[in-house]
């Protein structure tokens, strides 16, 4: 059993990570099927959530920006067009 975490643990760390914008490559690989996707978020700037942060109140957290906003609309365009 351990060895099995060990492999999964080395096939997702060495995978090569999807490019948001290489839509047609990734269309390809997901018309394959079988595959994961993972998405942690789009971009918020900064490294972590400020100090004191409160979880049931999103205004205390760091927060996408319009940026992200954006990314994360169009990551919900291509999944509803793609999948």
């Amino acid at each position: 059993m351990k060895l099995i975490k060990i492999i999964i643990f080395l096939f997702i760390s060495f995978n090569t990570p999807i490019v948001a914008n290489s839509n047609d490559h990734l269309q390809n690989l997901l018309s394959e099927g079988g595959k994961l996707i993972f998405i942690r978020h789009a971009h918020a700037p900064g490294r972590s959530d400020p100090d004191n942060f409160d979880l049931s109140n999103c205004a205390s957290q760091r927060n996408l920006n319009q940026e992200g906003i954006n990314q994360a609309k169009n990551i919900n365009k291509f999944f509803l067009k793609n999948i």
